[in-house]
């Protein structure tokens, strides 16, 4: 019986000091909280650009308060809505060589707080990393922060073929929208 209530003890005491630290380690957040989505436009029309599947961490503060952001988007995950436009998609805008989409950058925030924060950092897409700058907006509602941030995505600033043809062809330009609550 004592055994059980030490070790009981035990239990709680752990909870009690890991709880707290917890809250202050890196933040992982996935497409189940949230979306990565857009648009692609065509000459005749727009059509749904989505990350099926995404990871956004955001790291420790170090000393001075900067932390790391890292974003990763498999290509296999990203969905038009359409069979036919994602095979083509994939052919003719993605190597096989490079499985993902990555964004790294550094951002100064000691502590979570609400506001607009630029993260001017590294997009790298078919293995080709060009400097690359965006602002996500952080909200806070009761336990729960809600990040929110548009952005441009010029595929031939990657080497990227642009498919179709006529009406059908892909502009040079992708909207996206990141909505995520954690």
């Amino acid at each position: 019986m004592q055994y059980k209530k030490n070790k009981t003890l035990n239990i709680l005491t752990t909870l009690l000091i890991l709880i707290p630290m917890l809250g202050w380690a890196g933040i992982s957040v996935n497409s189940d909280h949230g979306s990565l989505q857009g648009l692609g436009h065509a000459k005749s029309h727009d059509f749904p650009v989505i990350a099926e599947q995404f990871s956004l961490t955001l790291g420790d503060a170090d000393s001075n308060g900067v932390r790391q952001v890292k974003a990763m988007i498999p290509v296999a995950e990203i969905s038009t809505g359409n069979f036919m436009r994602n095979a083509h998609m994939r052919m003719a805008m993605f190597s096989g060589d490079y499985p993902e989409i990555i964004f790294s950058a550094n951002v100064t925030l000691p502590e979570l707080a609400k506001g607009i924060y630029p993260l001017n950092g590294t997009l790298t897409i078919n293995g080709i990393a060009k400097p690359y700058n965006l602002e996500i907006k952080l909200d806070q509602a009761g336990h729960q922060w809600h990040a929110t941030g548009k952005f441009v995505i010029v595929p031939t600033d990657f080497d990227m073929g642009l498919p179709g043809m006529g009406p059908m062809k892909v502009q040079d330009h992708v909207d996206l929208n990141l909505d995520v609550t954690f």
